[in-house]
């Protein structure tokens, strides 16, 4: 019921937008238009657990409609340790993954001070690739690919 609920409060915000105040060129902190999403093909949590589990995550970091540059690849185990690279650096950073009761994609790096929160996106399906959305926003445009495929 949360998940429906959540759904359909995030693709009225997606679909229709907050509104925002018109930007000037000269006002750099206007915030992106959204890009529609679809919520349709929001993967089931079981869906999740199945796309991820033993299989590598290559990623894109998106705000809304604007690529952040940030390329990352990640290993999700079946026992429910993430291991992940950023771009092609040489560390690698490990945390810990589940998917929560409303269905989304959990994650918590090691290192993280008390303060920092476990990160939880939902997942849809959109052509070839998947979205990853937090707080009504797109998060970052993935691809899966089965096995341990970066040797993470």
């Amino acid at each position: 019921m949360m998940k429906e609920l959540a759904v359909g409060v995030l693709g009225l915000m997606l679909c229709f937008g907050a509104p925002t105040p018109a930007a000037s060129q000269e006002d750099s902190t206007a915030i992106p238009e959204q890009p529609a999403v679809s919520f349709e093909n929001a993967l089931s949590g079981d869906e999740v657990r199945k796309l991820f589990e033993g299989n590598t995550e290559s990623g894109e970091g998106r705000k809304g409609d604007v690529d952040t540059g940030r390329r990352w690849t990640a290993f999700y185990s079946t026992d429910g340790t993430i291991r992940k690279r950023e771009g092609n650096a040489d560390e690698v950073m490990g945390g810990t993954w589940f998917v929560d009761s409303e269905g989304r994609a959990c994650f918590r790096w090691a290192g993280w001070d008390a303060e920092k929160e476990t990160k939880c996106d939902l997942i849809i399906r959109e052509d070839d690739h998947y979205l990853r959305v937090r707080e009504g926003q797109i998060r970052g445009f993935i691809r899966i690919q089965e096995g341990n495929t970066a040797n993470l």
